[in-house]
């Protein structure tokens, strides 16, 4: 057997000269990640400017908020001004699942507006909420045509912050990337802050472990140490605790951040409920949710906490045979729900964005366990809530739901914007508007809203089928 080595040492003609003569072409440029580059650096540029400890202009950090070069406590304030506003987005979404374009896109469009307000102080909140807005700005434009949420977010970061060339930097980093590559460069620029932050400040502070749980919700927590992150978030709240009154923000802020974690990151649903329930009736005290009720951070922790409350209850409830076996865990289920809906419903838009999109959910929990009469009383107050978030309105829902005369004032009111947003309340009806036709939706929205307990009539589908046989023989 002879060697492929031997062979070629054999060989007269083989020349060693010629082939190290070859000139290999080379290596095309890695082009593609080069904006991801851009933005890592811009991050780092951002974080380690407004931290330098050598600057006189440093920002330093304590365990619950930040402190401006003049060592004044200003950084929660505009923290959870930022964090209101970004959290309108979901507000949005899920006024888009429950097929409220006109009204979704209404609440954009104010959002954008109170973002252009918050978004001009050069100030560390922006890099810890700048993130998840991007992220839910990305989901809505997969669900709205044309809304280019996310490049107009960046555009006014661009025009705001043209002195800051690290801003400037990011903002168009994110710009030049393909909408492929969007969330993955969000991905590694998050996780660039949270590192960066944890380096200077610390990640014993209530704002970068809020960081790492939306972080973590939204990717991969594979490399995730939940024990160490369980014991950063027992020290912060014991710390946080010593030093803060019960009914205060920083109090507020840690107990909420530990109950989200606990639901969502570290699947400890009795430590959830435990610090949910604590913070509840904690937060059910506070001035903020006494009338009239507008969306803070303080009736976003309550909603939240309403809710997971809710949910575990729910399971019990829906594990079981029989509801009498259950009674108390049902009673204690609905009780959180309905006093969030309650509490909620007459606040402003987002508060009852928000109450709508919970009493959407108890109907579907009612039609689920089988009490049908209970759920078409929810549904009829889902439909109240929803009418009375300014929108466009659909034209044929209105014609179905009010008289002839009324209609054209309601769908006026609708447009316009002259209903009551603070109280929530439609215009007055007559006596031909009948109080039962207030949930009635046409068709074409009752399959778009994909209504819960709603069956389609015969003849309906009779229509339906034929128009698809003629359709498919085309």
């Amino acid at each position: 057997m002879t060697h492929v080595s031997g062979v070629i040492l054999e060989d007269d003609d083989f020349d060693l000269h010629w082939h190290m003569g070859l000139s290999v072409p080379d290596p095309p440029p890695l082009l593609r990640f080069v904006h991801h580059e851009h933005l890592l650096h811009a991050v780092d540029c951002f974080i380690r400017g407004m931290f330098d400890r050598g600057s006189k202009n440093c920002w330093l950090a304590d365990i619950t908020d930040f402190l401006a070069p003049g060592r004044n406590s200003q950084g929660p304030t505009l923290y959870y001004q930022w964090r209101s506003v970004s959290d309108r987005c979901h507000s949005v979404a899920l006024l888009v699942r429950a097929g409220q374009q006109g009204k979704a896109q209404m609440t954009l469009e104010q959002l954008f507006q109170d973002l252009g307000t918050l978004v001009q102080p050069c100030h560390p909140a922006f890099m810890v909420t700048f993130w998840r807005l991007c992220l839910r700005l990305q989901g809505i434009d997969n669900h709205i045509d044309q809304a280019n949420a996310v490049e107009r977010l960046l555009s006014l970061v661009m025009e705001s912050q043209s002195d800051n060339k690290a801003l400037c930097q990011l903002a168009a980093s994110l710009s030049a990337m393909e909408k492929a590559d969007v969330r993955d460069a969000l991905r590694i620029g998050y996780l660039k802050a949270i590192k960066t932050m944890a380096e200077l400040i610390g990640d014993e502070n209530i704002m970068v472990l809020e960081m790492i749980s939306y972080y973590c919700k939204f990717f991969d927590t594979h490399y995730l140490v939940r024990q160490t992150l369980i014991a950063k978030f027992e020290y912060v709240w014991h710390q946080t605790y010593d030093k803060h009154p019960e009914l205060s923000r920083p109090a507020i802020a840690i107990s909420y951040a530990f109950a989200y974690a606990a639901y969502y990151i570290f699947d400890h649903p009795y430590v959830a409920v435990g610090m949910a329930e604590k913070l509840r009736d904690t937060v059910a005290r506070h001035s903020s949710l006494t009338h009239p009720v507008r969306w803070t951070f303080e009736a976003e922790a309550f909603a939240f906490t309403s809710k997971t409350i809710a949910e575990m209850y729910r399971q019990v409830v829906s594990g079981a045979e029989d509801l009498t076996s259950v009674a108390d865990q049902y009673a204690k289920c609905c009780a959180s729900m309905q006093g969030a809906i309650i509490g909620l419903e007459k606040g402003d838009r987002e508060c009852r964005t928000r109450a709508a999109m919970m009493s959407a959910v108890l109907n579907r929990w009612l039609v689920e366990w089988g009490l049908q009469q209970q759920a078409d009383e929810e549904g009829l107050r889902t439909r109240h809530i929803l009418d009375s978030i300014q929108g466009k309105a659909c034209p044929a829902c209105i014609r179905v739901r009010y008289c002839r005369k009324c209609a054209p004032d309601m769908m006026a009111a609708q447009s316009s914007g002259s209903q009551n947003e603070l109280e929530g309340q439609a215009p007055r009806q007559c006596s031909w508007c009948k109080p039962f036709k207030q949930s009635w939706l046409c068709q074409k929205c009752q399959i778009r809203e994909k209504r819960v307990g709603w069956s389609p009539s015969e003849a309906w589908c009779t229509r339906l089928a034929r128009r698809t046989e003629s359709t498919a023989s085309i």
